[in-house]
């Protein structure tokens, strides 16, 4: 045999993901929604990373209602856990707050420090309520040459940013050091949804 050049096939090895789960949860909204707004007439609430709107300080995780919202999470919380390759037979919800955005009301970039995932339960979402935004994790890096790039089509590769449009009784999970925002509320009616952070 002669000296032949061999052609190797290229190929697309991916290193580094993150990821955001969703499943549909079933579960009795307006009884939820309304020891939410019982609270909401109540409590004052607190200012975390809303701006505008109300949050509640952390619900009482005995409380029947709460205590039944976090067992119909565990299946998925337990899959999530699963699928990111740890393992936990069981899950331990620390916290878990309420929130109210009314129009224009909106929430900054943040993570959930000191946690291992974390959650959102969409209970009412009316239409043009905002989306909840999640940050490249090299976003800093990737913002000073690629984002000013004019020959960009945008993937999930060099995509700044994530946007996911919620649904009413869906559950979020995604990783805690996530940075996310939530995007203004730009209907007359109130989004509201629960919150809450998970550890092994």
């Amino acid at each position: 045999m002669g000296n032949e050049s061999i052609k190797m096939k290229s190929e697309i090895v991916e290193t580094f993901k993150s990821v955001i789960y969703r499943n549909k949860i079933n579960f009795n909204n307006k009884e939820l929604l309304n020891y939410i707004l019982k609270i909401k007439n109540k409590e004052k609430g607190r200012d975390v990373s809303n701006k505008g709107g109300w949050q509640s300080d952390d619900l009482n995780l005995n409380e029947v209602i709460i205590n039944s919202l976090i067992k119909s999470f565990s299946p998925s919380i337990l899959e999530f856990i699963q699928t990111l390759g740890f393992k936990s037979d069981k899950t331990f919800v620390t916290n878990l707050w309420a929130n109210v955005n009314g129009f224009k009301d909106f929430n900054l970039t943040h993570t959930h420090p000191g946690c291992f995932i974390s959650g959102a339960y969409y209970i009412e979402v009316p239409k043009n309520s905002g989306n909840i935004v999640f940050h490249h994790p090299a976003e800093d890096m990737m913002s000073a040459d690629w984002s000013s790039n004019q020959n960009i089509e945008y993937n999930s590769y060099n995509g700044l940013t994530y946007r996911v449009k919620p649904d009413s009784s869906y559950l979020y999970l995604f990783p805690s050091w996530l940075k996310h925002h939530v995007e203004p509320n730009l209907s007359k009616k109130d989004r509201i949804s629960i919150s809450f952070n998970v550890k092994l």
